[in-house]
Order: structure tokens, then C-alpha cells, then sequence
């Protein structure tokens, strides 16, 4: 059965997770007000940019962690390797 604190942590996460893309949605309407049809358009153009090149750079490597923690939790030298190779991976 799943514990109360897993779902609260989990909602946590979620949440985090979505601050960032509502915040465009409450910006909206500064946005329209402010900007024209044209610097609208680029505004749109660089999010949708930027957020194919995250999706892209990321490739799950930071769920990769977590994962390769787990599976090396008695090899320390391993994980150490491990992880840092994940962590220079995503720096770089």
C-alpha cells in the first residue's frame, strides 16, 4: 500500500514541477498587452525552442541518478563513478 507521505511528496514534485510553466500562463495577459504580433511570435518561437532543446539535453539522465544509486547502493566506488559521469554528463 502506498504511504501517505510518498503521495504528499509526490505531490510536491509535481507541483514544482509545474510552477514554471504556469507562471507563462498567468504572464499571458502582460504578454498580449505589451508585446506586438510579431515579438509575440518570437516570444513563442524561443519557449518552444528552449524547451525542445531541455527535453532534448536532459534525456532523462537526472531520473538516471536515482536509478543507478539504487542499483549500486553496495558498491560505492561504482556509484560514485557512476553518478559523476551522469552529473558531468548533464553539466556539459
Amino acid at each position: 500500500m502506498i504511504k501517505r507521505s510518498f503521495i504528499g511528496n509526490s505531490l510536491v514534485n509535481v507541483i514544482a514541477g509545474a510552477l514554471p510553466l504556469a507562471s507563462g500562463l498567468i504572464l499571458l495577459p502582460f504578454y498580449s498587452n505589451w508585446l506586438t504580433e510579431s515579438q509575440f511570435g518570437i516570444l513563442a518561437l524561443y519557449i518552444a525552442f528552449t524547451l525542445f532543446m531541455q527535453i532534448l539535453f536532459n534525456l532523462g539522465f537526472d531520473n538516471l541518478i536515482s536509478v543507478s544509486y539504487i542499483e549500486n547502493k553496495n558498491d560505492l566506488k561504482k556509484q560514485r563513478d557512476v553518478i559523476s559521469t551522469i552529473a558531468m554528463g548533464l553539466i556539459i
